[in-house]
């Protein structure tokens, strides 16, 4: 499988960098002096096989409505390059049962008040954004309803907050697929400080990503599911969240399967409830993963933290989590339970 999500990946970068061989621009401006005023009206005016070229810079919309088989993406593809800010208002991106072919590459996504962003029975790649200080009352960040949703790869999940489930992700029946993805300072009101999961007819599949340092109110300090069964985690760590323990079953029922992760130092507790037979199997261990600074929100990994590429005690899983070796040579101090909650100024 991770070979396959691999080749996804490359092909969705080449299609998503570069404009489609097919269609026209429409290049949009802060200014709006570019062929449409703003980002909305620059995808009413595209067709099938139109890319909405967003140049860089911050700008004020929101309830943007995509469009099928129209791309939108920012200047350079990467979420520093273009912000769309709702100022507190709805959403701010909106996509309904829209047809395969159309996607969203390089933003940062703030300021929404009703999710970042709004997915119903819709398929399609969200890469390389940002999705950061939005709030919701499920799914401060992104909120998606039934059928085949949004493919998420290379995106920031930060400082998100719903007043429900979901801090930064709720889904809800369908399937949605998660690859290299980073999930921090996210809350919940209720159950999943990162993400939940309230179906029975729900496929969730993450690999390569890293979930720490997030809040439930009620519990499910990471991920909080209706059942486990359909969950499927590859390569990720979940660490160092509070109010709850790692992953939370709400109905008690399904083991998911979990290969090659690191859960550790989350307040409830790391390998318990559906988690707890599976430590010890399939390259899963409970390690402190070592992050260079979590603090500052840096999540790459000292050089002897046990989750980089070829480390002990699973040389065989590769790299864990979303970040590679950035930081060593230095010696760590590896965290308690008490510098944890001196990270949420507890």
């Amino acid at each position: 499988m991770r070979a396959t999500s691999g080749a996804l990946l490359v092909l969705f970068v080449g299609s998503f960098l570069q404009p489609p061989a097919f269609g026209r621009s429409w290049l949009i401006r802060p200014d709006g002096s570019g062929d449409a005023p703003t980002i909305q009206a620059g995808i009413d005016s595209a067709s099938v096989g139109d890319t909405v070229l967003v140049a860089c810079g911050t700008y004020y919309e929101h309830d943007i409505v995509l469009k099928s088989q129209v791309h939108l993406r920012s200047a350079t593809g990467y979420a520093d390059c273009a912000t769309i800010d709702a100022q507190g208002n709805g959403s701010v991106i909106r996509s309904d049962n829209l047809q395969v072919g159309y996607g969203l590459s390089g933003f940062t996504i703030t300021g929404a008040a009703n999710s970042g962003m709004f997915w119903r029975g819709c398929f399609g790649p969200v890469m390389f954004c940002n999705l950061t200080g939005n709030s919701g009352i499920r799914g401060g960040a992104a909120r998606i309803e039934g059928g085949l949703g949004p493919q998420f790869y290379c995106c920031m999940f930060r400082d998100n907050h719903a007043l429900g489930d979901g801090g930064a992700l709720y889904t809800e029946q369908g399937y949605t697929f998660v690859y290299r993805c980073t999930f921090h300072g996210n809350r919940s009101g209720a159950y999943g400080g990162a993400i939940a999961c309230q179906s029975n007819e729900l496929d969730l599949q993450m690999e390569e990503c890293t979930i720490a340092l997030n809040t439930a109110g009620q519990g499910g300090a990471g991920i909080s599911c209706l059942d486990a069964s359909g969950l499927t985690l590859r390569n990720s760590t979940l660490a160092f969240g509070a109010g709850g323990e790692a992953v939370r079953c709400a109905s008690g029922s399904g083991t998911p399967l979990v290969q090659c992760c690191d859960v550790f130092g989350n307040s409830g507790g790391d390998w318990t409830g559906p988690l707890e037979p599976l430590l010890g199997q399939d390259g899963n261990m409970s390690e402190d993963p070592l992050f260079c600074d979590p603090a500052a929100g840096d999540f790459t990994l000292q050089e002897c933290s046990p989750c980089g590429p070829l480390s002990s005690p699973h040389p065989e899983c590769g790299l864990i989590g979303a970040w590679p070796i950035g930081c060593g040579g230095t010696p760590v101090t590896r965290l308690s339970w008490g510098a944890v909650k001196a990270l949420f100024g507890r």
